[in-house]
C-alpha cells in the first residue's frame, strides 16, 4: 500500500512539472494581482519531492527492520531446537535414574514421591516448551510493535526454562548423592565376631577368649575380650559354655555391666556339662558387650574349657 502513495505521489509531482512547463492555461496561472503561480508551484514540487524521500527512507527502514526480526527469529527457533534437543537428554536422565531407583529394595517410598517430583517439573518444562513454539508461531504472523513484546516474552520463558533446568540438575546431583549413599549403606559389611577359650579358664571375674575365629570390623578385643559397638543397632549375641568338676557354673553376658542374658551348666564328675543363651539386643553405638562369671558353686573352682564361645553380630542398624 505504501508503494502505490509513492507511485500516486510521484505522478501528482510529475504533473505539476508539466505544469511548470507550460502545459497549462494561461488564464488559471495567474493571481488576483496579475503574479504568475510557477514559483510557488515549484516550491510545492520540492517540498512533495522531499516528503517522497523521506517516506522511501522510513519504508527502507521499516524494510530492514523486518529483515532483522526474520533474523532473530531463526536464532529463536534454533534456541528452541536446542531446548528440544536438552529435554530429550534430561528425560534419559530421568528415565535411567528412575531405573535405579526403582532397582534398589529400600527407600522406595521416598524415591517415588521424587520421582514423581521430577516428572512434575519435566511436565512444566514440557508446558512452557509447548507455550514457547506457539509464541513464536503468532509472532510470525504480528507487525513489527507486538513482535518486540512477544520477543521480550520469549526471553523470559527461556530465563524460566534455563533456571528450571538450572533447578533439575541440582536435584539430579542431590538424587546420585542419595543413591550413592544408599548402596555405601546396603552394601558395606556389618561387624561380627566369634571368640573361643581354646584351653582352660579357672579365674573369676571377665571371661577371658583370646583366640577369635572372626572379628569382622575388628571391634571384638580378645585381650579384654570385650565388644564395643561402632554405630547403633539391632544386635545379636551368642553365648555358650562348656564346665568340667562337680557343681553348678553361671555365666551372664553383659551390656555396659547391665545383665541381658545367661548361661549355666552341672557338671558331674568325669562328665562335662554345656549351656548357652542367645539374646537379641539393641546397643547404642559406644557401649560394650562381654560375659562374666556370675556364681561357681563347686566344691573347687569349675573351670571353663575349650568349647567355651562368645559370638556377636549387627543384625540391622
Amino acid at each position: 500500500m505504501i508503494f502505490s502513495v509513492v507511485l500516486v505521489t510521484a505522478f501528482f509531482v510529475q504533473a505539476i512539472a508539466g505544469l511548470l512547463n507550460g502545459n497549462v492555461h494561461t488564464g488559471t496561472t495567474s493571481s488576483p494581482d496579475g503574479a504568475v503561480l510557477p514559483q510557488a508551484l515549484g516550491l510545492l514540487v520540492v517540498e512533495l519531492d522531499k516528503r517522497v524521500n523521506d517516506l522511501q527512507t522510513k519504508v527502507n527502514a521499516l524494510e530492514t527492520e523486518k529483515q532483522t526480526y526474520i533474523a532473530k527469529n531463526i536464532q529463536l527457533e534454533t534456541k528452541l531446537s536446542t531446548q528440544e534437543k536438552k529435554l530429550e537428554s534430561l528425560q534419559q536422565i530421568l528415565h535411567q535414574q528412575i531405573a535405579s531407583v526403582l532397582s534398589l529394595e529400600t527407600k522406595e517410598e521416598f524415591y517415588n514421591a521424587f520421582s514423581s517430583q521430577l516428572n512434575d517439573s519435566l511436565q512444566n518444562l514440557t508446558t512452557d516448551h509447548e507455550q514457547l513454539k506457539t509464541n513464536v508461531e503468532d509472532m510470525k504472523n504480528l507487525s513489527i510493535l507486538p513482535m518486540k513484546n512477544d520477543i521480550h516474552n520469549i526471553k523470559g520463558h527461556i530465563s524460566n526454562i534455563l533456571a528450571a533446568q538450572g533447578s533439575f540438575s541440582r536435584n539430579l546431583s542431590h538424587t546420585q548423592n542419595d543413591l550413592h549413599d544408599l548402596f555405601v549403606h546396603v552394601h558395606q559389611e556389618k561387624p561380627g565376631f566369634t571368640a573361643y577359650v581354646d584351653g582352660s579358664f579357672d579365674a573369676p571375674g571377665t571371661i577371658i577368649l583370646p583366640h577369635v575365629y572372626s572379628n569382622i570390623g575388628s571391634l571384638f578385643d580378645p585381650n579384654t575380650s570385650v565388644f564395643t559397638a561402632d554405630r547403633t543397632g539391632l544386635y545379636g549375641f551368642y553365648l555358650g559354655i562348656e564346665c568340667v568338676d562337680i557343681g553348678t557354673k553361671i555365666v551372664n553376658l553383659v551390656r555396659d555391666g547391665s545383665l541381658i542374658g545367661h548361661a549355666a551348666c552341672f557338671p558331674q564328675s568325669g562328665v562335662p556339662s554345656y549351656g548357652s543363651s542367645f539374646s537379641v539386643q539393641h546397643i547404642e553405638k559406644g557401649s560394650k558387650v562381654w560375659a562374666k562369671e556370675s556364681y561357681d558353686g563347686g566344691s573347687k573352682r569349675i573351670g571353663l574349657r575349650g568349647k567355651t564361645t562368645l559370638s556377636g553380630f549387627l543384625i540391622s542398624s
